[in-house]
């Protein structure tokens, strides 16, 4: 069994508000998409894609920018998500744990369960279904920056190493859309 990086965060998120942090981190682009008849929009982060398992109906795997871990909808009062214990998933999953709230347990084989934790954020602010909180919801996506080279290599101590992390000119990473 390898070393995972262990991520919990409220159960009041949703999978693709997830997968839009997490693609924002690691350097997605982002734009806003209008909704048609409403003043309204939507922050649009290309190039991550989410697959089911026939035999295992509560978890999903997660791909984007070379990276790849599971969401898990079934935990102890929480959503849980699995990743190699790497200094991108470290510095990720303090990200999206200050973003919804949650706990980080930076290696799963180690004595410490939880090395980091933020109270939950509300409903309104982690999963509201429409006009300004929504919208709030998807400014914050929106003005995600992505992780800086000095994020990650605060986790250097991590169990396995990052490949292929490209950073632009401002230090943060950079990913590509892959068609």
């Amino acid at each position: 069994m390898g070393n995972s990086c262990v991520i919990k965060l409220p159960q009041n998120v949703r999978l693709d508000n997830v997968t839009d942090v997490l693609g924002r981190l690691a350097g997605l682009p982002v734009e806003k998409m209008d909704l048609e008849r409403t003043k309204l929009w939507s922050a649009l982060v290309r190039g991550i894609s989410t697959k089911t398992f026939d035999d295992a109906p509560t978890m999903v795997s997660i791909m984007f920018a070379g990276k790849y871990c599971t969401y898990h909808f079934e935990g102890d009062n929480c959503i849980t998500i699995l990743a190699d214990a790497s200094p991108f998933w470290m510095a990720a999953a303090h990200r999206l744990a200050d973003f919804f709230g949650g706990s980080i347990d930076h290696n799963d084989c180690d004595d410490i369960d939880v090395d980091y934790w933020i109270p939950a954020k509300s409903s309104d602010l982690n999963r509201p279904s429409d006009g300004a909180p929504w919208q709030l919801l998807q400014q914050r996506i929106y003005d995600i920056l992505p992780l800086s080279r000095t994020e990650i290599e605060t986790y250097d101590f991590a169990r396995y190493r990052d490949d292929n992390l490209k950073y632009g000119a401002d230090d943060r990473l950079v990913a590509e859309v892959k068609p």
